[in-house]
């Protein structure tokens, strides 16, 4: 892990929404997608799971963000726990992109549905016209 950043450069960082309740309220779907990845995918060496407690997509829960030092964010709302393997693939995806780049073609099929934002890294140097 970096000493000063917190992040591991190889590796992509998943974080889900602690807060995110299901529609009547009772459930924090979050927590539960938190625990299933970390009972069910732990150990996969390109993706470390973070809780964050708000992601700002409270009208479409569950929410998460998928991150990369060197690379691109993207932000996901409207997840289910039956996503997780998609959140996973493509955590690994942009683990190893060399660009850091998740591409849309090749993004499972759940990251395309519900994609919120994508968020250039700031080391991100392009021209203003």
């Amino acid at each position: 892990m970096g000493e000063k950043t917190g992040w591991d450069a190889d590796k992509a960082t998943l974080f889900i929404c602690k807060t995110c309740r299901s529609a009547d309220g009772t459930e924090r779907l979050g927590v539960s997608m938190i625990a299933r990845l970390r009972e069910n995918y732990a150990g996969n060496g390109t993706t470390a799971i973070r809780a964050v407690t708000c992601l700002s997509q409270c009208a479409n829960p569950c929410a998460a963000a998928l991150s990369r030092p060197d690379g691109f964010s993207y932000v996901f709302s409207g997840l289910g726990a039956g996503d997780l393997g998609d959140l996973l693939s493509g955590a690994r995806m942009l683990a190893e992109d060399e660009r850091g780049l998740l591409p849309f073609r090749d993004r499972p099929a759940a990251l395309k549905r519900t994609l919120v934002a994508r968020i250039p890294p700031f080391s991100h140097q392009e021209d203003i016209p």
